[in-house]
């Protein structure tokens, strides 16, 4: 069998076919990349001036003016007064473009908003946010006591959406501080930001289409030439056939995928060093141990309210639905290398489905051409009929969707990476079996 499929995988490579597919995903990603790098005009967000307004603002004034208590008076006015300061250093920072030290000060000021949520959230929830957080806190306070600032006295209103929007900001500039990178939009592209686009943009289009035109005729082409009564005369269970070719289907595919981001990757590489491997991207936390996602907003956000929230190059959408309200409590962050070996993961799950599909149907039909209608009739009407699922109130758990392991990963394709790589790998499992029951009967 390892003869086989060594054969078979060498084969495979040489064919025109192979190239020509490699080369078409060079040019669609060599024109993202030049689409990418036209719109890619960052503008830094002038984080300084925000705190400084939160701080002078009039209603805060009057607050602190009801404040009878002349303890409470002192610790709020002084807190407020460190919001004001940390916007002053960010200020300062961003004319000089120290941006480590903009970074430094634009986390502090998202802990400090946080910290502020978090108090009058309770006790329970200012406890979290302190032994979360004290590490960061300590590195970019510049000496500021956690227990000197407090909000709780102060009569303000307070989101718990909000309060996770803030810790993830804090989160997401600490770890540009903390490895020197720079801040980025959605436009963002270099040797490893193309990875990341590659398999959002890129891949959830083009792979359905790759896997058909690679499988359509895997096995229909050895039945009409007759060499596949001669393979099964040799001691080969027709079973270990069908397997022997998934897994052949499986290899070439990964091949013609990775080529092309490799070569890019290491051209880009040159001029990078590849140094934002450790970028901060959104993560939905617990993705691989729990069976439920949040709800995808995405596509509603963009249409209701003309832009999606970002950080660096990475999507989420508001939560809850409808409202500009922050985002969810599961959303966090993961260096870009580790959710980078997380998509691939979840990609090789995408590619076995579609590559049993095809070798399904490639086994059925002797015809090529009725092969190739018949599998891209049934991958476009599955898909089509599945994308509602990704935006829909209810949960996705169709194998057609599933074709976008960032998104999966990132928590908007209502489905978490556990129940995608189920329901892809249970999928194939039936598929596999009803093929090995027809290939068994079927007369050759």
């Amino acid at each position: 069998m390892r003869t086989f499929i060594w054969f078979e995988v060498k084969k495979r490579v040489r064919q025109a076919k192979t190239w020509g597919l490699i080369i078409l995903l060079l040019i669609v990603s060599l024109l993202v990349i030049k689409n990418y790098n036209l719109q890619d005009k960052f503008v830094y967000v002038n984080y300084g001036k925000d705190f400084k307004s939160l701080s002078k603002n009039p209603y805060i004034d009057d607050e602190l003016k009801n404040l009878r208590n002349k303890e409470n008076y002192k610790v709020a006015k002084y807190s407020y007064g460190v919001i004001y300061k940390t916007g002053e250093e960010a200020e300062i920072a961003l004319q000089k473009k120290d941006m480590k030290e903009f970074y430094r000060a634009v986390t502090f000021g998202h802990l400090l908003y946080a910290k502020s949520n978090a108090e009058h959230e309770g006790t329970l929830r200012e406890i979290s946010f302190r032994n979360m957080t004290k590490d960061i806190w300590k590195n970019v306070s510049n000496g500021v006591d956690y227990d000197s600032v407090s909000f709780k006295v102060m009569n303000i209103n307070f989101s718990r959406n909000f309060y996770f929007d803030f810790l993830t900001c804090a989160k997401y500039f600490y770890s540009l501080y903390e490895h020197n990178l720079k801040d980025s939009n959605t436009y963002q592209m270099d040797s490893m930001a193309f990875c990341y686009h590659y398999l959002n943009k890129i891949v959830p289009i083009l792979l359905a289409v790759l896997i058909l035109i690679i499988m359509f005729d895997s096995i229909n082409e050895e039945h009409s030439k007759g060499s596949l009564k001669l393979i099964l005369t040799q001691p080969f269970s027709r079973k270990r056939y069908l397997l022997a070719k998934i897994i052949v289907g499986v290899m070439h595919t990964i091949f013609v995928v990775v080529i092309p981001m490799i070569g890019i990757v290491c051209v880009m590489g040159i001029g990078d060093f590849f140094k934002n491997y450790n970028y901060p991207v959104l993560y939905l936390r617990r993705s691989f141990t729990r069976f439920f996602s949040i709800h995808n907003n995405l596509e509603y956000d963009l249409k209701h309210f003309g832009v999606n929230k970002y950080y660096g190059f990475s999507l989420t959408s508001y939560s809850p639905k409808g409202s500009q309200d922050g985002i969810s409590n599961r959303i966090t962050i993961l260096p870009l290398y580790q959710f980078l070996l997380l998509s691939s993961l979840i990609l090789l799950f995408m590619i076995i489905f579609y590559v049993v599909l095809n070798t399904l149907i490639s086994c059925i039909f002797k015809s090529k051409i009725i092969s190739f209608a018949i599998a891209g009739l049934i991958t476009i009407v599955g898909m089509i009929l599945s994308n509602p699922l990704i935006s829909s109130d209810s949960y996705n758990l169709s194998p057609f969707s599933m074709n976008n392991p960032v998104r999966i990963l990132s928590g908007t394709y209502n489905v978490t990476a556990l129940t995608a790589m189920i329901v892809l790998f249970a999928s194939s499992l039936v598929l596999f079996i009803v093929n090995v029951l027809y290939f068994r009967k079927k007369n050759l």
